[in-house]
């Protein structure tokens, strides 16, 4: 959101000098009523606005193909926001920071299991800014698994990042079984 936005840049809507729409929803009266209410001035309408997020993703694809050519600028997706891991008790765990480089992969070792209930693990991810403020739940996984898992086991967590921002996590639990493997649940989620 827009709020969000200037939040995360600490400004005010008055410290914007010039507010430009584009992108096809900015033709509608409702989103430039509600931009310009918002910023308490007039907006204006970009030349072209139905196929800026077209060229812009071409632009971005074309960095990412030829990073070798000199009149493209790579860009590198990062993580806007910090994804935390919410554990039992209210307390925020830091999963990756915002602007970290994608793709990303980190393990979480020996965590005491959020809430487990018959065969599922319940894992709740928010994110925020890197100081645990300003969070917002994005999901909430129940992993289930093949057997009943006991409350209050060791947990390991491994979260993986791809290059479009899609959450991949898996979690064992212990003891392991004969093979070793303890039991293991795995998600994908929608990107970040």
């Amino acid at each position: 959101s827009i709020r969000y936005v200037l939040e995360r840049g600490n400004l005010l809507p008055g410290d914007i000098g010039r507010v430009i729409l584009t992108g096809g929803m900015s033709r509608a009266a409702v989103v430039r009523g509600a931009a310009e209410a918002f910023f308490g001035r007039s907006v204006e309408l970009s030349p072209d606005p139905e196929s800026a997020v077209a060229r812009g993703a071409c632009y971005y694809h074309a960095s990412l193909l030829r990073p070798d050519r000199g009149d493209i600028e790579t860009l590198k997706p990062v993580m806007t926001r910090a994804l935390f891991l919410r554990m039992q008790g209210g307390r925020m765990l830091r999963v990756l920071p915002s602007c970290q480089p994608v793709p990303a992969r980190t393990t979480l070792s020996r965590l005491v299991s959020p809430v487990i209930r018959c065969q599922a693990l319940r894992l709740p991810f928010d994110q925020g800014n890197d100081d645990g403020s300003a969070l917002a739940s994005i999901v909430t996984l129940s992993l289930g698994a093949d057997r009943a898992m006991r409350p209050g086991s060791p947990v390991t967590v491994e979260v993986e990042v791809d290059e479009n921002k899609m959450i991949a996590i898996t979690a064992r639990t212990g003891p392991a079984d004969a093979a070793g493997q303890g039991i293991r649940a795995s998600a994908t989620v929608w990107g970040l």
